[in-house]
């Protein structure tokens, strides 16, 4: 359960990060065509990043209620989500 608490606090802070950032770009002039700083300097995305991530460690955090543990089918259907998501956030325009 630690390893998803810490992901889904990570990701929340990725996100809350990549919004602050941007808009003191956006302050300061949009400088350069590209956000570039902070998180942007890794990811032209980095709220779709965070967003994915904290669905994944959602995922991760159901496990500890799954019944049969790995073997749960239910757990193992609850994977829908986090790939929903990826997918509308990586292939809708």
């Amino acid at each position: 359960d630690w390893i998803g608490t810490v992901g889904f606090a990570l990701s929340i802070l990725i996100e809350i990060a990549g919004d602050v950032q941007k808009a003191l770009w956006v302050k300061a002039g949009r400088q350069g065509g590209f956000c570039t700083v902070g998180v942007w300097k890794y990811s032209r995305h980095p709220n779709y990043f965070g967003e994915i991530f904290q669905w994944w460690c959602a995922w991760l955090l159901a496990y500890g209620s799954a019944s049969n543990g790995i073997r749960d089918g239910l757990w193992w259907s609850c994977m829908l989500s986090p790939l929903f998501t990826m997918n509308i956030l990586l292939n809708t325009e």
